[in-house]
């Protein structure tokens, strides 16, 4: 292997292993929780092979256990330090995505790009622009051509995307809380009510808009979850991953941000109290409102 595609691997397998911590911590996994390699690589839209490594990264770190013919558990509950070593990994290659979402948006940056056109237009390194590329597939906002080069997929479109995201969530997110198989994570439920209540009392002036986006993404895939649908579920994390290429530059007005967290209380409040219909009803409510908000971009 050449010392060129060892680097590219690393840099997968480190991108991976960090979106592997917040996606455990987001669902709340407690020690012992199994980790599972296909339903990892199915989340985000890689090969077992990358998702193998990763997963011993962390081994390595103390992080997951192995067990014979089962693979992976988590060790013990993921602390805020144990995301340290990802910040600065992360805080560089959100200004590189927020730099290229807004040339998109502003139509300077084409479909059809090269590494080394990139490296020059940004001035950035191979090495970061990897990491960066590799997470934009991860969110099914670009891929790699079948030759040299990289093509933005097509969806990326910023006001047709929140049209047309928002219909389609419409016809599924209230389907999720009806599903037959639908079972409610209590205490993954009650957990992000007291976020949502807290940044209502006095952490709304503080949140920024891709914190936001992120709080709001959470709130959804999680309720997606619990129909225990992987088709549902699968459907809103797609929905999610074309949307946030766009939010690293979109702007929310603060009044939304709060109307939007009083809504997410609310139904969480139906669901912890077992009034599914009356949820879902709330769910349908606060996407239609959502989608008449036209976000603003920078």
């Amino acid at each position: 292997m050449t010392a060129k595609r060892r680097s590219f691997s690393s840099s997968l397998q480190t991108r991976l292993a960090g979106r592997i911590l917040i996606h455990a911590r987001e669902r709340g996994y407690q020690p012992g929780a199994w980790l599972s390699e296909n339903a990892l690589a199915q989340t985000f839209g890689v090969s077992r092979t990358p998702v193998r490594g990763a997963l011993a990264v962390l081994s390595k770190r103390g992080l997951l256990n192995v067990v014979p013919r089962r693979g992976y558990v988590l060790k013990r509950a993921i602390r805020d330090q144990d995301l340290e070593l990802y910040s600065d990994l992360a805080s560089e290659d959100d200004k590189l995505v927020q730099r290229m979402a807004a040339d998109r948006f502003s139509d300077t940056l084409p479909d059809n790009v090269t590494e080394t056109e990139l490296m020059r237009r940004y001035d950035v390194a191979r090495g970061a622009l990897a990491r960066v590329l590799n997470g934009l597939v991860l969110d099914n906002v670009i891929e790699r051509r079948s030759g040299q080069g990289w093509r933005f997929l097509p969806a990326v479109d910023a006001s047709k995307l929140h049209e047309d995201s928002y219909r389609f969530r419409l016809l599924i997110e209230p389907a999720c809380v009806l599903e037959p198989t639908f079972r409610l994570d209590k205490a993954r439920a009650q957990r992000l009510r007291e976020i949502h209540v807290d940044l209502l009392s006095d952490g709304l002036e503080k949140l920024s808009n891709s914190r936001f986006f992120e709080l709001n993404a959470e709130f959804h895939e999680f309720v997606a979850s619990c129909s225990r649908n992987r088709f549902l579920e699968q459907a809103v994390i797609h929905q999610n991953r074309l949307r946030r290429f766009f939010s690293y530059i979109a702007q929310f007005p603060p009044e939304r941000m709060r109307v939007s967290c009083s809504e997410h209380v609310a139904i969480l409040d139906r669901l912890l109290a077992g009034e599914r219909e009356h949820a879902a009803t709330l769910l349908w409510r606060h996407l239609l409102g959502a989608s008449r908000v036209k976000p603003r971009f920078q």
